[in-house]
């Protein structure tokens, strides 16, 4: 594998490993998120159903017509939370979803299961049952089904307990009357209550707007993530087409090396056939000094005895032609060698060139 596959693969994993730990980090958040929105949910659900609650206490037990703020109040927060409140009637069955008996009532003359009276509301919200309704049920009667609503069969005479249930509600009413002024601070403090879940309903909205904003800057990061990816897929293929021009180009050197092999070849035949005939031209010029040595000699020795020179002119001119043959020869024989020795400058360089380009994709390649 070359460097450039190898840098493409480590940006490739990198991308990868990046992109997971996004991921998961969305679902952190999300998580996060996730679980504070129930945690202040709860949070808020039971602070105000103590809100409710006292409200209706305080409501319930106003026989003068004075609460009617308070019941605005408490009407308000249904409103406005969409609660839905759970308050079962006197000989409703019971419903396991939605009720919670605390106590029963023996009565053979009442269906099984019914409701006497309800201790303390309940509530809904969401479509969830965040907390059932309180109630004293009858048993002892005959079986009913389940959600099946009885008050409609409840026998027209009032039993005894009838009476006495009527006597403890009216003590009840008294009794809620006789503390009204004790629970006038318990709706001060539950009006500041009230004003504490606006607020902490307002950093809720604003802890909201945060995360939305961090989920916009997480979503902005991803897209960066994205073009980084594509610029290292445009430098991939850019990589791989110098990688593709470098195998070209080392081809194209392999055979130009192997045809200045040949070449090279060649020139060392024709330069120890020009060696070789070298050594025979200096060889015949050898000769040639030797003859014109001997021909100097004889010439003087004619002058002396007042002989011939002709001979020897004409000798002159078949030596001078023959040096200049010679000349020509060896001034041949010295370009030829400068020719083989720029041709194996030539070729030296061109074998460096190659071996740099061999030792550079080794290199790549590891």
């Amino acid at each position: 594998m070359s460097e450039g596959d190898g840098e493409i693969e480590r940006q490739k994993k990198e991308i990868e490993r990046m992109q997971n730990e996004f991921r998961q980090y969305k679902d952190r958040v999300r998580e996060n998120e996730k679980r504070a929105k129930e945690k202040t949910k709860k949070e808020f659900m039971k602070n105000l159903l103590e809100t409710l609650d006292n409200l209706y206490v305080v409501i319930n037990g106003d026989t003068q017509g004075k609460s009617e703020d308070v019941k605005m109040t408490y009407d308000g927060l249904i409103r406005a939370f969409n609660i839905e409140v759970i308050s079962p009637t006197h000989g409703q069955c019971i419903d396991e979803i939605k009720h919670a008996a605390i106590d029963t009532i023996t009565n053979p003359n009442y269906p099984e299961n019914t409701i006497v009276y309800t201790v303390r509301r309940g509530y809904c919200f969401d479509n969830e049952v965040i907390r059932p309704a309180e109630v004293v049920v009858f048993v002892g009667g005959k079986q009913v089904k389940k959600n099946e609503e009885t008050h409609k069969e409840m026998p027209e005479k009032k039993s005894i307990f009838d009476k006495f249930f009527s006597i403890i509600s009216n003590f009840d009413y008294i009794v809620n009357i006789t503390f009204k002024v004790i629970f006038k601070d318990k709706i001060r403090r539950l009006e500041e209550k009230i004003n504490c879940l606006i607020i902490r309903e307002r950093e809720i909205t604003g802890k909201e707007y945060s995360l939305k904003k961090e989920f916009e800057d997480i979503n902005k990061r991803e897209g960066n993530l994205l073009f980084i990816e594509q610029e290292i897929v445009k430098k991939e293929g850019i990589l791989t087409k110098m990688l593709e021009e470098l195998k070209q180009r080392e081809e194209n050197l392999m055979i130009k090396e192997q045809e200045i092999t040949e070449k090279e070849n060649l020139l060392k035949d024709e330069f120890e056939e020009l060696k070789q005939k070298g050594e025979n031209l200096m060889i015949k010029e050898q000769e040639i000094t030797e003859k014109e040595n001997l021909l100097k000699d004889e010439f003087e020795e004619l002058k002396q005895n007042g002989g011939k020179t002709e001979k020897i002119s004409d000798y002159d001119i078949i030596k001078s032609y023959e040096q200049e043959n010679i000349n020509k020869k060896f001034e041949i024989m010295v370009n030829k060698k400068f020719e083989i020795m720029a041709f194996v400058e030539e070729s030296r360089n061109i074998k460096n060139e190659v071996s740099q380009l061999r030792q550079g994709n080794s290199g790549k390649e590891g």
